[in-house]
């Protein structure tokens, strides 16, 4: 996998410009190529190659036979005669000349052809024709529907256009790093295409379960036969999905809350994490019925990460009071997951306190906090700057414990309101602040 990944990408392309004769679609790859190529059209033999290396000529004799022939110095082979879709061995010729070192075959016109070439510097190397009715494509994108290990995963792939008849798309993958493998067809049509790999080759987001996808002429039957490096020279094309293979949702594997100096501290582990945008911290007053959930802070996320994470946030904002805890794991695309629940007791005041409303300024709503001392008739109001009242928001005995309201102001022109909170003797008044 790793001379895939490292010299694929530098592979040069070579096309036919002239449609009346053979369309070329070759390349090579092995662990030298890449700083010898040049850009400059050349014209060889009569035949236009956009992208060549250091060809001597390239000929053909009639219409349905061609010869490429090397001067490459020190990778000089015997001549050879290479059929469609078989693999070919070239014998290294330390003293050979460039006429010595010709690739011989038979050609359709107007078909496409890709002539894959690896092996080391001086020493023998190995080929293989491949022939299509039209270019080859190539593997746009790559993504799957991986939910955890031992469950089948199908594999979508996108394609830069309908591939020829002839090149078939597949996906190799392996639970133990490449020492072994399997190999299973897509199907789709146009540029959608997909493959299941069965739950057997799922065993978890590790660096040894992994998969990628890759064209071929060859057959499905043919490539489940060969070795790994007759693999990678039958490969047209390729994507391995920038390594992200069988990714996972995060995996958030505890989640606790505890009270320190009358402030909650949360904590949270995650096992594995994928486009993890971050955790909002919700919360409402479980001591009050019917409270509503509120958003209190965000932590952001690791984004992709196959290695355990630990998160933290204290809430300094909580008085009194029982109070749950969630959080709301947001993707990079907008799609979330709420947590399990968690409780704190933050026992019952001692003191009557009115707190500032949050959001403040604020529009449409806002929430008002107070903690009550003792079995009281209580009273919270809302004025306008004249003194009017416009709100009655608690007018009721209540028990001791500290208290959430929502204020809507639906039918309240934007400025400044105040509102006052009377528990027995405590009087207390704050503004705030509507914005419209």
């Amino acid at each position: 996998m790793k001379k895939i990944l490292t010299f694929l990408l530098l592979l040069p392309v070579l096309v036919l410009a002239q449609p009346a004769h053979y369309q070329w679609h070759a390349e090579f790859f092995s662990d030298w190529y890449g700083t010898g190529y040049t850009t400059a059209s050349q014209t060889l033999g009569g035949i236009n190659f956009e992208y060549v290396t250091s060809l001597a000529n390239a000929t053909t004799t009639g219409n349905d036979n061609f010869v490429i022939e090397w001067d490459l110095g020190f990778n000089r082979w015997n001549n050879t005669n290479i059929n469609l879709n078989q693999i070919v061995n070239l014998t290294f010729n330390a003293g050979g000349s460039p006429a010595d070192s010709k690739i011989n075959s038979s050609a359709t016109q107007n078909k496409y052809y890709t002539l894959r070439i690896n092996g080391l510097a001086y020493s023998d190397r190995a080929a293989i024709l491949m022939e299509t009715s039209s270019l080859p494509i190539n593997i746009n994108s790559v993504s799957d529907n991986n939910s955890g290990s031992g469950t089948d995963v199908t594999v979508s792939i996108t394609t830069s256009g309908t591939p020829p008849a002839e090149q078939n798309i597949f996906v190799r993958y392996t639970t133990n790093s490449w020492t072994g493998w399997s190999i299973v067809q897509a199907t789709g049509s146009g540029t959608s295409w997909s493959a299941t790999i069965p739950a057997s080759g799922n065993t978890g987001p590790t660096t040894s379960n992994q998969y990628y996808v890759f064209t071929s002429t060859l057959s499905l039957a043919t490539e489940q036969g060969l070795s790994g490096t007759d693999i990678d020279l039958s490969t047209i094309s390729y994507n391995n999905n920038s390594g992200n293979n069988f990714p996972l949702p995060v995996e958030l594997t505890s989640f606790s809350a505890s009270v320190k100096n009358k402030s909650v501290n949360l904590v949270w582990h995650t096992a594995t994490e994928i486009n993890n945008y971050g955790f909002e911290i919700e919360k409402r007053q479980s001591s009050i019925a019917n409270s509503q959930w509120s958003k209190v802070g965000f932590v952001n996320g690791n984004g992709n990460s196959n290695s355990p994470n630990e998160y933290s946030y204290t809430d300094k904002t909580a008085t009194s009071g029982k109070y749950t805890y969630r959080l709301k794991q947001i993707d990079n695309d907008g799609q979330y997951e709420y947590s399990k629940e968690v409780e704190v007791d933050l026992g019952k005041p001692t003191t009557f306190s009115l707190n500032q409303n949050y959001p403040n300024p604020f529009n449409p709503s806002t929430s008002i906090q107070y903690s009550v001392v003792g079995s009281q008739y209580v009273s919270l109001k809302v004025f306008n700057v004249l003194g009017k009242e416009v709100a009655v928001l608690v007018n009721e005995k209540q028990e001791p414990g500290t208290y959430t309201v929502d204020f809507a102001s639906a039918n309240l022109s934007g400025g400044a309101y105040f509102y006052r909170l009377q528990a027995g003797e405590f009087v207390q008044t704050k503004k705030m602040i509507l914005l419209k």
